[in-house]
């Protein structure tokens, strides 16, 4: 099944719910890279680009940890 159901059951939370809560944490933590300079903007665009595509935060082997 989908790992997000099983996140979301073990936790109390709608799927729905889980997502807005992932979604919310990673606009956070992208905004205060992009504040440190650990990332750019430009950067931080593109991996909201793509998550807001459906692509994933955690790619497998050999590839960029958004996914890519």
């Amino acid at each position: 099944g989908d790992p997000r159901e099983l996140i979301a059951e073990a936790t109390g939370m709608t799927v729905e719910e889980l997502d807005t809560a992932l979604k919310a944490t990673v606009e956070k933590r992208l905004a205060a890279a992009v504040e440190k300079g650990e990332l750019t903007q430009a950067q931080a665009d593109s991996i909201r680009a793509h998550m807001e595509a459906g692509g994933s935060l955690f790619g497998g082997p050999g590839r960029g940890w958004w996914g890519k």
